[in-house]
């Protein structure tokens, strides 16, 4: 029972992620960016987009429930005050946003 338990936690959603994850991806470095391009176009004022839309919104809430869980954890304290203190540092140098440090 074990190995059926370690089978489905590890393998499906990995052979899940494969299928499809990698005909997309590999599709779109094929094709390139006008076809991506094209293909949103082709979705705008669908339900396909707002769907993404509602979702992106959500993930915003989720990232302060998150802060407020790990707020009250004593054992993850010191990540979350990490996280804070790199953010406020590297803001001053204006090193945010994946772009390099200006100073």
């Amino acid at each position: 029972m074990k190995v059926l338990s370690k089978r489905s936690i590890i393998w499906y959603p990995t052979i899940a992620s494969f299928l499809l994850f990698v005909p997309l991806v590999f599709a779109s470095l094929y094709w390139g960016a006008p076809v991506i391009a094209d293909l949103i176009g082709q979705l705008k004022e669908t339900v396909v987009l707002h769907v993404l839309e509602v979702v992106g919104g959500g993930l915003a809430a989720i990232g302060i429930s998150t802060t407020i869980y790990v707020i009250g954890r004593k054992d993850y304290l010191v990540f979350f005050l990490l996280a804070y203190f790199m953010s406020v540092i590297l803001k001053t140098f204006k090193c945010y946003n994946g772009n390099l440090c200006n100073y």
